[in-house]
């Protein structure tokens, strides 16, 4: 997914079942190969610090799955399964996702290679990234920021008859009306 000049075809019983062709960026890779739909409802990460670069795409609190299959991670362009990256995403969207939910995800995260062991397992889909809980305060602020953006947040205000507000409420448009008492 996250490599846009690559193209790729997924055949199952002699059937085309998927087209990816070379992309111009990342979201139209996620559009070709998730839908148009999804890639309306991703947003952006863009972070950079002397220490590492994340990029890539987190889907919107209000487009989740019941499965963790659109969720990609990669280090240096390379695929791998990373529950410590993937547990500050969960801990980024916080209590935006309800507990049988999951975010779409497709992320780069950059760092130079000498942090990194990618003799964790056999296959080489897991990699140890060297103290990666101290940037962890980072990534997590990094997605947090970037999900605040996009939150549709509107202020209600219940008056009683002297008009004086009695209960101020925040009203999350997230296809899901949550009341938050203030």
């Amino acid at each position: 997914v996250i490599n846009t000049a690559i193209s790729f075809s997924l055949y199952h019983n002699d059937r085309k079942v998927l087209f990816a062709p070379k992309s111009k960026s990342l979201l139209d890779k996620i559009a070709n190969i998730y839908g148009k739909e999804i890639a309306k409802e991703m947003i952006p990460i863009d972070y950079k610090s002397q220490l590492f670069c994340l990029g890539g795409f987190i889907s919107k609190p209000i487009l989740t799955r019941n499965s963790r299959d659109m969720q990609s991670i990669y280090v240096n362009k390379r695929y791998v399964r990373s529950k410590e990256i993937m547990d500050y995403v969960y801990e980024s969207y916080h209590t935006l996702l309800h507990s049988d939910r999951n975010p779409i995800v497709v992320l780069d995260f950059r760092i130079s290679p000498r942090f990194i062991d990618v003799n964790v397992h056999p296959t080489k889909d897991i990699v140890k990234i060297e103290n990666l809980f101290r940037i962890r305060d980072e990534i997590i602020a990094t997605l947090k920021l970037a999900l605040s953006q996009y939150q549709d947040v509107q202020r209600v205000e219940l008056k009683n008859a002297h008009a004086k507000p009695v209960h101020t409420y925040e009203l999350k448009n997230d296809k899901q009306l949550s009341l938050v008492l203030k």
